[in-house]
């Protein structure tokens, strides 16, 4: 399996925090910024779903996915419930990052057009697990292939090499939607701060490689930008992308 077949990968990474500083090894990962809350979250998801239905007119739907969410008018979920967020979190040996667990809060899943090159779905919270343990095919094809060096996973830039990613970051990492096009977005549980939020890392199979994000939401900002206004940029990580836009609503992220 080639890195080009690996597809879109997305990693959570948690560890200890010193000062405004996600610290692993030698590494400082900044503070995501993350300020929001389950309420603000349903009125992003809201506002991204409004959006994305007046795109959807009859004659632009052109997959099961999107005819799915003509018919039922939302991609969202009703909220999760506490209990099977704390029952999973238990069953893992785990604690969610905090914007996850707030997405969750807000939509115990969605459904999301273009999830790479083709449409797919964040899981309801009951199915998520352990990457090796939800798609152990494509866990070993990626941990054989021969890539990971000298990955910094403190750099958000643009200018951070993608194909580098650290492999060992795979080893706990929690897949949190279908794996589609090759593939899938993960949780990695190598860093974390004392409140509790993660980096995100975007694994693209049309640019093969590591697009590092500050948090799930800003993996969630990137994720509306990319399929409701479809900038040309390929990584519209820059605030000027948020600003006038639902994705606005979650604040804007620190990657800088």
């Amino acid at each position: 399996m080639t890195l080009a077949a690996v597809g879109l990968l997305i990693l959570v990474t948690v560890n200890s925090q010193l000062s405004k500083f996600f610290v692993k090894g030698k590494t400082a990962v900044r503070d995501s910024g993350y300020q929001g809350t389950p309420e603000l979250w349903q009125k992003f998801l809201k506002c991204w779903e409004s959006e994305t239905l007046e795109q959807l007119t009859e004659s632009s739907v052109a997959t099961e996915l999107e005819q799915l969410i003509v018919d039922r008018q939302r991609q969202s979920y009703e909220p999760a419930l506490e209990l099977e967020i704390t029952e999973k979190e238990q069953e893992l040996g785990i604690t969610l990052p905090r914007s996850y667990r707030d997405f969750l809060l807000a939509s115990n899943g969605w459904l999301q057009p273009r999830l790479d090159d083709e449409d797919g779905q964040v899981l309801p919270v009951k199915k998520v697990g352990y990457f090796s343990d939800l798609y152990p095919d494509e866990y070993k094809a990626i941990m054989g292939e021969n890539l990971g060096r000298n990955a910094n996973d403190g750099d958000f830039s643009e200018e951070q090499d993608p194909i580098l990613f650290n492999k060992s970051d795979l080893r706990k990492s929690i897949a949190i939607s279908d794996y589609v096009n090759n593939g899938v977005y993960l949780i990695n549980l190598n860093q974390k701060s004392p409140e509790n939020e993660s980096s995100v890392w975007f694994f693209s199979s049309k640019h093969p490689g590591v697009y590092r994000f500050v948090s799930f939401a800003h993996m969630m900002q990137y994720a509306y930008i990319k399929t409701v206004h479809k900038p040309e940029d390929d990584i519209p990580y820059g605030h000027s992308y948020i600003q006038g836009t639902c994705a606005e609503i979650l604040g804007y992220p620190h990657y800088q």
